[in-house]
């Protein structure tokens, strides 16, 4: 696999409590959106400010955001995830699209290790 061949990788269809999403892994580009959504849900105020379980609910709700690129209609009609009334399918989708980014990294890694490459 080369680089050019991420597009095929990156996205994927997946089923939570029996609805269908689309996610995308996190690369660069979306790395950049969750940070700034990260820091919207901070509203200005440093990490410290909040606790180990906000922080890391804000980023579950800035990655879910950005990377679910295909919903349900019922999911559809709220801006961001953060309106969603089930914690549970926002933590489901979090962990899928950090699955789904590893499995791509792993891939990439093998690809720029292969013999002769430098």
């Amino acid at each position: 696999m080369n680089v050019f061949d991420i597009t095929n990788e990156k996205i994927k269809t997946i089923n939570v409590d029996k609805e269908e999403f689309k996610i995308t892994a996190i690369l660069p580009k979306e790395k950049i959106e969750i940070a700034v959504k990260r820091s919207y849900l901070q509203n200005g105020l440093s990490l410290e400010s909040f606790g180990y379980k906000d922080v890391e609910f804000f980023d579950k709700i800035a990655t879910v955001d950005v990377c679910v690129i295909s919903k349900p209609n019922f999911y559809s009609k709220f801006d961001s995830c953060q309106e969603w009334p089930d914690e549970y399918v926002i933590s489901e989708l979090y962990d899928q699209i950090k699955r789904r980014t590893k499995i791509l990294e792993e891939k990439l890694k093998k690809n720029r290790s292969t013999p002769g490459s430098t």
